[in-house]
């Protein structure tokens, strides 16, 4: 069997919408994604099945990105099992050259209402991000419970980081950029 090492970049959720739920009891998403300069070396295996539907902008989007991670968890299970109200599909109408740091500000996670009904604590957290540089914007990249601020800047985002990093220490921290 022959695998090929390759870099596993990290991804992020810039939005994410919640379309609805399949007969399996699965929740069909939208969500546009990004990748960061952090990443794995793993090792796969190549295969050709495809599940999912892939819409791919090719532009670079030149964000850096401040990662909080709790030191503490959220259910993904809880946070669905609370859907109540879904989206409409947008992101097949979006160009490519329409996407840029304004457009992604006013984008949007779903789970974030539930979420921090169900976790206060990440709802201060996102708030406090909030309150560092009203030039940013702050979004929880999936369901919890890490949150992601954008930056235009490298020195924004490292002030943020320092200031994160002296409230809350005991919280994971990383300053990446997108590619």
């Amino acid at each position: 069997m022959k695998f090929e090492k390759i870099k596993s970049h990290a991804k992020i959720n810039l939005s994410l919408n919640v379309l609805g739920k399949k007969k399996s009891k699965l929740h069909n998403l939208e969500t546009l994604v990004g990748f960061l300069d952090l990443h794995d070396d793993i090792y796969i295996k190549k295969t050709n099945k495809k599940n999912h539907i892939i819409k791919l902008i090719k532009k670079k989007l030149k964000i850096f990105t401040l990662l909080i991670k709790p030191n503490f968890g959220c259910s993904t299970k809880n946070i669905y099992a609370q859907v109540r109200n879904y989206s409409k599909p947008q992101f097949f109408k979006i160009k490519s050259k329409n996407i840029n740091f304004n457009t992604l500000s006013k984008m949007k996670n779903d789970l974030e209402v539930i979420s921090f009904k169900l976790y206060p604590r990440l709802r201060k957290l996102r708030q406090f991000f909030l309150n560092i540089d009203k030039n940013s914007y702050v979004r929880m990249t999936g369901s919890g419970s890490t949150i992601v601020g954008y930056f235009m800047s490298k020195k924004a985002a490292l002030n943020a980081k320092k200031l994160l990093k002296k409230k809350y220490k005991n919280y994971w921290c990383n300053l990446s950029k997108t590619i």
